[in-house]
């Protein structure tokens, strides 16, 4: 094998190591380099070789690669940094030959084992999850949103594919130390947020391909999170609301964005913005042009990027003024204005 080494997986946590050639690897000083190498990573810090790690796609990888060194065996126990994915080619290959609920079954169990095998002191600085979810398996997600927010989660990234509503559980919008939570829908659903609460310590939200529905319910969520600082809005859906209203102290970066390919709802266009945020330094809105803008307390505002589609549909140019009225009413303090050509002629006519 000239020296270098072959593995071999044969399960999800087993791997089989084999070295051959060694005469082959030497250098002329008579030194093994594929050993030394190996010697050298191995005896990297612990934080080092998490960093490493870290950058692996999948936690699943991670345990198998732990195999090639008798030092890294047990790395993946103290690992700050987990993904797991149904996507992953060993749960894609099982499906060939098993039913879709004994993969998932397979699956659940093996992120189980993870938790629960890992060293409950060590914090949790990121946690993402991209999979199936059903009804059923509520309480497992849920189960493990309990488990991070115990271990001081961090950062939590979730691309769900499910056949209802997700609700978020209120220990996990209560967990002081997540900073960063990105929420995607493989397919458009509903995310049922707390009435009466907010993350009190995220300072960056993302939503994507998310429904929401009830504006009373989400302006409140907003507005009781108290440091959030960055809200996305991507590919949402807003069709059975009135108005969305977004009213922050503490805001300072927010982005209303439907532009992607199958948006599944019509952006704005019969729903009214509001948007009250005096901290709020830039403004992103790329999506149809809302039914009305109520823009008030921007005064901090300095970058804003406007980018309204379908403009053709409000005919000639001074159909748009009223509109764009609203839109740079109040607005005086900007110092980087970006349009697209469309846009140009109507704001430069107006």
């Amino acid at each position: 094998m000239n020296g270098r080494l072959a593995v071999t997986l044969e399960n999800p946590k087993i791997l089989r190591l084999s070295e051959g050639g060694h005469d082959d690897a030497r250098s002329e000083g008579g030194h093994d380099d594929a050993s030394e190498g190996i010697d050298r990573i191995s005896n990297l810090p612990e934080s080092i070789l998490h960093h490493i790690f870290s950058l692996v796609d999948d936690t699943l990888d991670v345990i198998t690669a732990s195999a090639v060194s008798r030092k890294w065996r047990y790395i993946w126990l103290s690992m700050p940094s987990l993904t797991f994915s149904t996507f992953h080619k060993i749960w894609s290959d099982k499906r060939k030959t098993l039913s879709s609920h004994k993969v998932n079954e397979e699956f659940k169990d093996f992120v189980n084992w993870v938790l629960m095998s890992q060293n409950s002191s060590i914090t949790v600085q990121s946690f993402c999850l991209c999979g199936y979810i059903h009804e059923s398996d509520d309480y497992t997600l849920y189960r493990w949103m309990s488990v991070l927010a115990d271990r001081k989660l961090q950062e939590l990234g979730l691309m769900v594919f499910s056949d209802g509503p997700v609700e978020l559980p209120h220990f996990l919008v209560s967990c002081e130390s997540l900073v960063y939570f990105k929420f995607v829908f493989g397919l458009h659903e509903v995310l049922k947020l707390p009435s009466s609460a907010g993350f009190v310590g995220l300072n960056m939200l993302s939503l994507m391909n998310v429904k929401l529905l009830d504006c009373v319910s989400f302006r409140t969520f907003i507005s009781n999170c108290p440091v959030l600082e960055h809200l996305n809005l991507l590919a949402c859906v807003f069709s059975d609301m009135k108005i969305l209203d977004i009213a922050s102290v503490s805001l300072k970066s927010l982005v209303i964005d439907n532009s992607y390919p199958d948006p599944g709802g019509d952006g704005l266009r019969n729903c009214e913005l509001k948007v009250t945020c005096p901290g709020l330094v830039s403004f992103y809105y790329n999506s149809p042009l809302a039914k009305d803008f109520l823009l008030q307390d921007l005064n901090s505002l300095e970058d804003i990027f406007l980018s309204i589609d379908s403009l053709t549909e409000y005919g000639v140019v001074n159909d748009c003024h009223h509109i764009m009225h609203k839109v740079f009413k109040g607005i005086s303090n900007i110092t980087v204005l970006k349009l697209p050509a469309a846009l140009e002629m109507v704001y430069v006519h107006f």
